[in-house]
Order: C-alpha cells, then structure tokens, then sequence
C-alpha cells in the first residue's frame, strides 16, 4: 500500500513539473526584438500577421518571400490611366474581349495599352478602377479592379487600360511575355515579344543587333527576313 502511494505521489509529481514545464514554454515568444505573449498576434515588418505558439515559436500567416520578383500584386513605379472610347452595340459586355493596341519599352519605362470591354454611364465617362502588376521572371501580369456601380454604370462600352511602369528591366536572353489577368481570373496573352532585353508589341519593326536583318513582332513571335 505504502508503495503504491508512493508511486502515485511520483506519477503526480512528474504531472505538475509537465505541466509547469508547458506552461513556461508557452510564456512568451521573442519577435523581430518584440516580446509576443503565448496566443498573442503581431505584424511583421513585412505585413505578415503572426502568431505566438508553443515553444516559443511564431508562426505567420504569410512567409516573406525569398525574391523580389515573386511578390504578390503590386503598384511600385506604376502610372495607370483608363478612359472610355466608345459605346458598344452589344446587350452586355464581353470580358473576354481584351485588345491589345501598344507595348512600348523605352530604356527602362514600359507602357502597355490594351482595350476590353465594360460597363460606363450616360455622360461617356469609364468607372473607377485600379491596376496594379505582378512581375515572374518569365512574364508580367497586369490586372485591373472596377467599381461596380452598375446603377450609375450600365451601358456597355468599350474602355481603354494604360499601364506605365518605370525602372522596369529585363534580364537575359530569355522569352518574355506579357498578360492581362482579367476580373474573372482568366489570363490573355497580349502578344509581346522580348529581343536584347527590349520588348516589343504586335507590328514593331526593329533591326536584329547581329546581322542587321529586318525583325518584326508578329503575334508574339520575332519574324525576321
């Protein structure tokens, strides 16, 4: 009987000490020089929402990204501009119509104009809307956010989106293209074409910097003669 008690005094004992040992674990957790209290949430410098777990670890909603090109959409360096250009025959507007009219890279500002259809008002004016880029090593991709207004805003139209973005490089040899991710999550190829790290639009004339030869932009693909 003695022996029992006395092994069940242990079983408690080792228990508590558990316990007490958990619950020092869980105190606290050191955060970018920050002290973050067991359950509490912090930001991090880099917007991630954070949170103070078990020992002593914090765990994040969102981990930094390890390169600068893999970024979530951005607006850095971006001039958008939209405008309405025409009012359009048709019952309801196409998203899936997207145009492309210009691409254009001067140095290290890229201007990429392109026309899709939507909804404007009586006074010929487009509604509010947003753009904003994201950059992969092997393309851009450009999208938009429109109010949706549809009381003020109900007369399908044709719009223009002008997307201006500066200190814009290219690196390597490599193919480069350009989309639209429209507001339904659909992409469209708006047909660059990437030679000596210069970008090129549908019809551009250029001179190959090897052998001088004749090169046009057709489609996405470099034609030379």
């Amino acid at each position: 009987m003695i022996v029992i008690t006395g092994l069940l005094f242990l079983v408690s004992v080792i228990i508590f000490s558990y316990k007490l040992l958990s619950q020092k674990a869980m105190s606290s957790c050191l955060f970018e020089g920050v002290k973050v209290e067991y359950g509490a949430e912090i930001t991090s410098k880099s917007g991630s929402k954070c949170t103070c777990h078990e020992n002593n670890k914090i765990l994040c909603d969102m981990e930094e990204k390890d390169s600068p090109e893999e970024e979530s959409f951005s607006t850095k360096n971006l001039v958008f501009e939209y405008s309405y250009l025409n009012t359009i025959s048709d019952t309801t507007p196409d998203s899936m119509r997207v145009l492309p009219v210009d691409i254009n890279q001067n140095g290290e500002e890229l201007i990429v104009i392109f026309e899709r259809e939507g909804l404007c008002n009586e006074n010929f004016e487009a509604p509010t809307q947003a753009g904003y880029y994201e950059r992969y090593p092997d393309k851009l991709v450009l999208s938009t956010i429109t109010s949706g207004d549809t009381e003020n805003f109900n007369i399908p139209c044709l719009m223009s989106n002008s997307f201006k973005i500066s200190k814009f490089n290219l690196e390597g040899e490599g193919n480069f293209e350009i989309y639209y991710r429209n507001e339904q999550g659909r992409e469209f190829n708006l047909m660059a074409c990437s030679y000596n790290g210069i970008l090129y639009g549908q019809g551009d004339v250029f001179t190959a910097s090897k052998d001088q030869s004749i090169c046009s932009c057709e489609k996405g693909e470099i034609v030379c003669e």
